[in-house]
């Protein structure tokens, strides 16, 4: 792992967590309490000192961890491959309590990064619905279907939520693979609408629409409040896109090609492209205050500004 200074890219600190092997580093990086917080494929979750690089704990869990730790409560949750939601003491890494869900036989390589508010925390399964427990007891209050299976083979029956659910006000939504987007009451846990979306990408929200990408790579936009769609763009097919992030007034995709796609939201138009790396993203930017970060699937961390 690397800090670096956002305006120049040097070196702030360096650690190396492979030291007795391929640590295998995977899912993304949250920082809460001081500590920045990554998982592994190995089974590991590790706690990082945010200001000097070094290494306070790593605790063992059941199951890749492909999903963003998620910090509430002095707890560290993950959501690891084999189902289990597994909280963690933030300040030891001791386990606090696990809830299980069911995982078919055939599912998606991804997981869905858990999202905590007002004492719950919310997640999609591989068995395709959105979970529901209370933070500090880890009881399960509820499980809302997003998808049914469907279909004559394992493939077309697969029902993946693995995009992290969004809550707006007392709304949150969430969409899965052969699934819907879904908006649910999250004082009921009922359903206030749905609609027939395909995605296992996250999704990105300016707090009246979401934006959205779906398995066939098209990019579409939806009113949070009543589920109408207000554009669509399909000229991206099957370019394996990252989960859209808004920078500025656009949205914003990469693609496996190396290229960036700027798009205003307000009509679903192509304003930009440019190619950036041609080793491809696996990831969208990240906005800064001053311009933009990519990573590229090399490895290379590249900043960007934009033109006024």
């Amino acid at each position: 792992m690397k800090a670096l200074e956002p305006d120049t890219g040097k070196t702030i600190w360096e650690l190396n967590l492979g030291e007795e092997g391929n640590a295998r580093l995977s899912g993304g990086i949250s920082s809460a309490y001081g500590k920045i917080y990554i998982g592994s494929e190995n089974g590991k979750v590790f706690a990082i000192d945010e200001e000097s690089g070094e290494q306070l704990w790593a605790a063992n869990v059941n199951g890749e961890v492909l999903a963003d730790p998620v910090a509430d409560s002095n707890l560290i949750m993950v959501h690891t491959s084999r189902g289990m939601l597994i909280a963690l003491s933030q300040d030891s890494g001791e386990e606090r309590w696990t809830i299980n869900t069911e995982v078919p036989n055939l599912t998606l390589r991804g997981d869905s990064t858990p999202v905590a508010v007002s004492g719950g925390v919310f997640w999609g399964t591989a068995s395709g619905r959105l979970a529901a427990a209370i933070v500090d007891r880890g009881q399960l209050i509820w499980q809302q279907p997003i998808g049914t299976p469907q279909g004559a083979t394992e493939i077309d029956r697969l029902v993946d939520v693995d995009a992290s659910p969004i809550v707006l006000g007392g709304n949150l939504y969430i969409v899965g693979i052969n699934g819907n987007l879904t908006s649910i009451d999250l004082r009921s846990g009922e359903a206030s609408w749905k609609r027939k979306y395909s995605s296992a990408n996250d999704m990105a929200s300016d707090g009246g629409r979401l934006f959205l990408i779906t398995d066939k790579d098209h990019l579409v936009a939806v009113d949070a409040r009543s589920g109408t769609e207000l554009w669509t763009n399909d000229q991206l097919e099957h370019r394996l896109l990252t989960a859209p992030v808004i920078i500025n007034r656009y949205i914003v995709v990469g693609d496996a090609e190396g290229y960036l796609h700027w798009i205003d939201r307000s009509t679903g138009e192509f304003v930009a492209q440019q190619l950036v790396d041609d080793s491809g993203f696996a990831v969208g930017p990240i906005s800064l205050d001053d311009g933009y970060l990519v990573v590229t699937r090399q490895g290379s961390v590249k900043k960007l500004t934009i033109n006024q």
